[in-house]
C-alpha cells in the first residue's frame, strides 16, 4: 500500500486538521509537557510525521514553537495552510536547536537503517538534555499483533532489544521504555483501570514464571512509550 489515499484510509478530514480532542490533549500533557523546559512557551518542539495535526495543535494552543514533517503531500498542504511551519526533512533544522523531537505512531513506518539516520539527526538537532519521544506498537505484546499487522505500510514490529540498541547506536540514553500513561476521563473508565492493571499484573507475572523470566516485557499493553535523552 502506498500513501497516496492514506488519509482517507484513516479518516483524516481537512476540516479537522490540527484540531485535538479530550483524550490526546490529556496524553500530550502527562508524556510530553513533563520534558518541555519551565519556560514552555520558547520550547522547540518538532513531530516526524505529524498526520492530522493534533499534535501540531496541541503545541500551537500551548505556546510552543512546533515545526512539522511529514511525507504526505495532501497533509502537509493542510498544514501549511493553517499556517504552521513544515520542513522536508529533521536534517534541515540547526543543530541544538530543538527541546523535544516526538514521533507518535510513525517509527513502524519506518525502515531500520532510515530510522537509524533520522534518530541519529533528532540527536544532532535536540539541545543537549533535550528529548526524543516516540509511541510505537509493540512488538513484544502478542495483543499488539491487530494493530502492527492491521496496517500495510508498517515494516518493523518493535520490541525491547529493538529500541533499545537503536538508542545505542545513535546518540541516546533510553531513559523509560513502559505502557502510555492511562488517565481514564469517565467514571466507568476510572472504575475499570484499577481491575485491568491488577489482571495484566497477574498475567506478566504467569508469562514471567511459565515461559519467559527474566526476558519478560515490562508490558504487554497495545503500544510502548519511549523517552529518550541526548546526553
Amino acid at each position: 500500500m502506498s500513501y497516496e489515499a492514506y488519509a482517507d484510509w484513516k479518516g483524516w478530514g481537512a476540516a479537522e486538521f490540527g484540531q485535538f480532542n479530550r483524550g490526546e490533549d490529556v496524553f500530550y500533557n502527562r508524556e510530553v509537557k513533563a520534558y518541555l523546559p519551565s519556560a514552555s512557551s520558547a520550547s522547540a518542539v518538532v513531530e516526524i510525521g505529524f498526520g492530522n495535526g493534533a499534535f501540531l495543535g496541541w503545541g500551537r494552543h500551548n505556546g510552543l514553537t512546533v515545526i512539522g514533517i511529514e511525507i504526505q503531500p495532501v497533509l502537509r498542504e493542510r498544514a501549511e495552510q493553517a499556517g504552521f511551519r513544515v520542513i522536508d526533512d529533521i536534517g534541515l533544522l540547526g543543530p541544538a536547536s530543538v527541546d523535544v523531537v516526538a514521533a507518535f505512531d510513525v517509527f513502524e513506518h519506518i525502515p531500520y537503517e532510515a530510522l537509524q539516520e533520522t534518530c541519529r539527526q533528532a540527536a544532532r538537532v535536540l539541545k543537549p538534555g533535550g528529548h526524543l519521544i516516540a509511541r510505537f506498537p509493540n512488538g513484544d505484546s502478542p495483543f499488539a499483533l491487530p494493530i502492527q499487522n492491521g496496517d500495510p505500510t508498517h515494516v518493523n514490529a518493535i520490541g525491547a532489544g529493538f529500541i533499545g540498541e537503536l538508542m545505542r547506536s545513535t546518540g541516546f540514553e533510553l531513559r523509560e521504555l513502559r505502557a502510555p500513561t492511562e488517565t481514564p476521563l469517565h467514571l466507568h473508565a476510572k472504575l475499570a483501570l484499577p481491575i485491568k492493571k491488577l489482571m495484566r499484573s497477574a498475567l506478566r507475572a504467569y508469562v514471567r514464571f511459565a515461559f519467559l523470566g527474566p526476558a519478560t516485557p515490562s508490558t504487554f499493553h497495545l503500544n510502548y512509550m519511549m523517552i529518550a535523552r541526548k546526553p
